[in-house]
Protein backbone atom coordinates (compact mmCIF):
# COMPACT_ATOMS: atom_id res chain seq x y z
CA UNK A 1 0.00 0.00 0.00
CA UNK A 2 1.24 3.39 -1.05
CA UNK A 3 2.09 6.06 1.89
CA UNK A 4 3.07 9.37 2.06
CA UNK A 5 6.69 10.02 3.47
CA UNK A 6 7.70 13.19 2.61
CA UNK A 7 4.65 15.70 1.91
CA UNK A 8 5.22 19.88 1.75
CA UNK A 9 8.36 20.13 2.80
CA UNK A 10 10.82 22.94 2.28
CA UNK A 11 13.95 24.77 3.27
CA UNK A 12 16.59 27.70 2.10
CA UNK A 13 20.05 27.50 3.16
CA UNK A 14 22.63 30.76 2.31
CA UNK A 15 26.32 29.98 2.26
CA UNK A 16 28.07 29.28 5.54
CA UNK A 17 24.69 28.35 7.17
CA UNK A 18 24.18 24.61 8.42
CA UNK A 19 20.63 22.87 8.73
CA UNK A 20 19.53 20.23 11.32
CA UNK A 21 16.29 18.19 10.70
CA UNK A 22 14.56 16.91 13.72
CA UNK A 23 11.68 14.30 13.71
CA UNK A 24 10.34 11.34 14.93
CA UNK A 25 11.99 7.90 13.44
CA UNK A 26 10.30 6.80 10.21
CA UNK A 27 9.04 10.68 9.08
CA UNK A 28 11.55 10.77 6.45
CA UNK A 29 14.59 12.59 7.92
CA UNK A 30 16.65 10.40 5.89
CA UNK A 31 14.45 10.54 2.75
CA UNK A 32 14.53 13.93 2.32
CA UNK A 33 18.33 14.16 2.68
CA UNK A 34 18.86 11.78 0.31
CA UNK A 35 16.70 13.73 -2.52
CA UNK A 36 18.27 16.86 -1.73
CA UNK A 37 21.42 15.11 -2.13
CA UNK A 38 20.44 13.29 -5.38
CA UNK A 39 20.78 10.28 -4.25
CA UNK A 40 17.04 9.41 -4.65
CA UNK A 41 14.68 10.15 -7.07
CA UNK A 42 10.71 11.66 -5.52
CA UNK A 43 7.80 9.42 -6.89
CA UNK A 44 6.27 12.75 -7.36
CA UNK A 45 6.77 16.48 -6.89
CA UNK A 46 10.22 18.01 -7.37
CA UNK A 47 13.42 19.09 -5.89
CA UNK A 48 14.59 22.60 -6.70
CA UNK A 49 18.11 24.41 -6.70
CA UNK A 50 17.91 28.23 -7.49
CA UNK A 51 14.93 27.50 -9.17
CA UNK A 52 16.07 24.42 -11.73
CA UNK A 53 14.86 20.79 -10.91
CA UNK A 54 17.94 19.70 -9.29
CA UNK A 55 16.33 15.28 -9.88
CA UNK A 56 14.93 13.88 -12.98
CA UNK A 57 11.06 13.35 -12.03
Amino acid sequence: MPRTIVDDASFELRSGETLGVVGESGSGKSTMARMALALDVPDGGAVLFQGQAWTPH
